[in-house]
């Protein structure tokens, strides 16, 4: 059954906002400290947990023909577009799967991203000179947390740590800093900041 152009585009819209989301089982989610993906391949049972995304824009671009379309997706961090687009598939009482995915923006970063050969291949270039952004444009616009000396072993623990703030964006990314230092990336979640990779001890 294929769709048509205003069926899709009305069920669209359900998409748009913050939406509660289930993760493939084919994903590198940890279930008690195991990725979900060797799970399956080990053949074991399991459930994952659904989250809240945030789905800023979602958006039918062009129609290729009638059983292939393009869609911008906008999103936050932790969404899994292959299981949107299932969804939204699912909703229209169809089946549906992604043949082409291409991150074209991540944070402040643009389309103008490269691929490490390329970057490798400009080594001894002058090239690089022009290709390379400085460190500190991957933190504008990066919330940042300032942490005290009492949560600076819980976060080199990996655990979270209540902040002063309330943060009604949710998932949004974030670093950490003690004595001026960036010590880890993570997300915030209402009042808390929860690391996803610590960058070093002090």
């Amino acid at each position: 059954v294929f769709p048509s152009k205003n069926e899709i585009l009305e069920k669209l819209k359900n998409f748009v906002g913050q939406i509660y989301q289930i993760p493939p089982k084919y994903s590198s989610k940890k279930i008690n400290g195991q990725r979900a993906y060797k799970l399956v391949r080990s053949n074991k049972k399991f459930s994952i947990e659904g989250n809240n995304v945030n789905i800023k824009r979602f958006v039918l671009k062009k129609s290729i023909s009638k059983h292939k379309a393009e869609f911008l997706v906008e999103c936050s961090t932790g969404t899994y577009v292959r299981s949107l687009a299932e969804d939204l598939a699912n909703s229209l009482d169809t089946v549906g799967t992604i043949s082409s995915l291409r991150r074209t923006k991540f944070s402040n970063f643009n389309k103008k991203l490269i691929s490490l050969d390329y970057l490798l291949s400009l080594m001894h270039s002058e090239k690089l000179i022009y290709t390379v952004e400085p460190v500190n444009s991957f933190f504008c616009g990066v919330k940042e947390i300032n942490l005290k000396k009492s949560q600076l072993n819980l976060i080199l623990n990996g655990c979270s740590v209540k902040t002063d703030k309330f943060f009604e964006k949710q998932n949004e990314l974030a670093f950490a800093k003690f004595a001026n230092k960036i010590v880890a990336f993570g997300y915030l979640l209402e009042k808390n900041f929860y690391p996803k990779r610590i960058l070093r001890a002090i």
